[in-house]
């Protein structure tokens, strides 16, 4: 915590050296969000994200992030964010072999707006899919989970949906990301479904 380098330095000047000297706020006992640092040439999707549960050790393949401000809504957010197809597609603009810091800090993420029923779908629809739909090992994550989710398959076409809202993409644009190519992505139609049901026109 006392290395300007280090994510908990961040973490310390915001939450105090209480925290810094408190065994039970270590990183590891709550889940966190990991990403995947290794990508093969081979692999389709770029950037990995997921929610570990608790008491989970990772290894260095395996960088989890740290929110020294915010909620568990904006944590679910950015790792549906992170887990969108217009993220991903961004991140094969610059992904070879591996996801580091400096192409996740460049990652263009919306911002989160905690007044704005988008976002805060955004996040339920992260969170039920993180989870599996189960509360266990994911202590206060549970409470993000939607009591009748659809399928997974249309809440990840939702969660793309809005995503292609809020990264800004136009209609035209769309065929560039999913180009039914990629078979990681939903396919076009059920986002545009999604979309539509979420543009200010409706």
């Amino acid at each position: 915590s006392r290395l300007a380098r280090s994510a908990f330095y961040q973490m310390a000047a915001e939450l105090g050296d209480d925290w810094v000297n408190d065994a039970d706020a270590l990183p590891v006992l709550e889940p966190r969000i990991a990403f995947r640092s290794i990508v093969h040439a081979t692999n389709q999707r770029k950037v990995w994200a997921a929610l570990v549960p608790e008491r989970t050790p990772l290894t260095n393949a395996a960088p989890y992030l740290t929110f020294s401000r915010g909620n568990l809504v904006t944590q679910a957010f950015v790792l549906g964010m992170l887990n969108s197809s217009p993220c991903d597609w961004f991140g094969h603009l610059f992904v070879v072999l591996n996801l580091n810091y400096f192409i996740l800090n460049s990652l263009p993420l919306p911002m989160f707006d905690v007044d704005c029923p988008i976002h805060v779908r955004a996040a339920a629809l992260a969170a039920t899919l993180a989870t599996g739909g189960t509360t266990s090992g994911y202590g206060e994550w549970g409470d993000l989970i939607l009591q009748d989710p659809p399928s997974q398959e249309e809440m990840i076409a939702e969660i793309d949906g809005i995503a292609s809202i809020l990264f800004g993409l136009a209609d035209d644009e769309l065929p560039l990301v999913w180009d039914g190519e990629n078979l990681t992505r939903p396919d076009l139609a059920q986002v545009e479904a999604h979309r539509r049901t979420w543009l200010p026109d409706g």
